[in-house]
């Protein structure tokens, strides 16, 4: 019995080896695939880490909170401070970003524990070598971090008995998801109405970590000088009254479903039904990626990383299944 656990523990770290190394060579710190990499959280954490940077009309206009460029001042100011002029600041700052978003892969873990260590296995080795599971890591991008945190508030809930201090954390894992990405509240929403329904006791243990979330948001905005949670109200009015996301370009209703065809590979009704079939404990988590797919569906302006959470969702609940 012993060596059986010790062969599935050097399994485990191998597994694990294999996540950390290939995010190692994937990771490139001047290749950015996305100007939000770039804009709105590496230079806005220089810019509070040093007082000098670009702000953007979003910063200009607080449409966003500074969660992010909050995280990424520390290690820029540190880097900064051992290194001078270099560019240490930036690359700590990244790879802070980078291990931060590791919370994807405890996440899978637990989520596939709930039905067993083999399938724990299963969903942590796709959560670690799926190529795109790689390629998100290491963009710095607040879907990723969001996705995360979400997914294991999602682990937390989804357990048969959760204790109060994993629902606590549930609470406290989903309000800073949507804090980082805002996006994603309907996500959230879902995943606790369809997992806690009437329960009365689990609500106020959610409740109470959702609090301790939203106290640290509100200190968040304070520290930037903003009126706390004003950004969420600015952020609908830019974006839904004026449309300033569409003039990005807009794409048809069906469009996150030609990606995730596409992206999935030929490989995509499998996973879809593994996804969609599987036990029936994880029916909340379906239906929360369900109707996030739905909800961005209905946003003129589409891109990919969007709906990275169901994505990231899909596949893992296919390797569960």
């Amino acid at each position: 019995m012993g060596g059986m656990r010790r062969s599935e523990n050097l399994v485990l770290a191998g597994v694990v080896l294999a996540a950390l190394v290939l995010r190692w060579f994937a990771f490139a710190p001047f290749d950015i695939s996305h100007a939000d990499e770039i804009m709105q959280y590496l230079e806005q954490g220089k810019r509070l880490a040093i007082g000098v940077g670009i702000v953007p009309w979003e910063y200009q206009f607080g449409a966003r909170n500074s969660l992010i460029p909050q995280l990424l001042a520390g290690p820029f100011w540190l880097g900064r401070s051992l290194a001078g002029e270099s560019l240490a600041g930036m690359l700590a700052a990244r790879w802070t970003f980078l291990a931060a978003g590791l919370v994807a892969l405890p996440a899978a873990w637990k989520l596939g524990a709930l039905s067993g260590r083999g399938h724990a296995f299963m969903a942590l080795l796709v959560a670690s070598v799926w190529y795109e599971c790689v390629l998100f890591s290491t963009l710095l991008l607040s879907e990723v971090l969001a996705s995360g945190l979400i997914a294991l508030a999602a682990a937390l809930l989804l357990a048969d008995r959760p204790s109060r201090a994993a629902l606590r954390s549930a609470g406290l894992l989903l309000g800073l998801g949507v804090l980082v990405r805002l996006q994603y509240a309907p996500f959230a929403a879902v995943l606790v109405l369809a997992r806690l329904r009437l329960d009365r006791a689990m609500w106020i243990q959610l409740i109470l970590g959702g609090l301790a979330a939203g106290a640290i948001g509100a200190l968040s905005d304070l520290a930037a000088g903003q009126v706390p949670f004003r950004w969420i109200w600015v952020n609908f009015a830019y974006n839904m009254s004026e449309g300033r996301a569409a003039r990005f370009g807009e794409s048809g209703p069906l469009q996150y479903a030609r990606w995730l065809l596409i992206h999935l590979g030929p490989l995509a009704p499998l996973i879809l039904a593994g996804a969609l079939l599987g036990p029936r404990r994880y029916r909340p988590l379906v239906w929360a990626l369900i109707a996030n797919l739905l909800f961005h569906s209905l946003i003129a302006h589409k891109e990919y990383r969007f709906v990275w959470l169901s994505t990231w969702s899909i596949v893992v609940l296919a390797a569960i299944a």
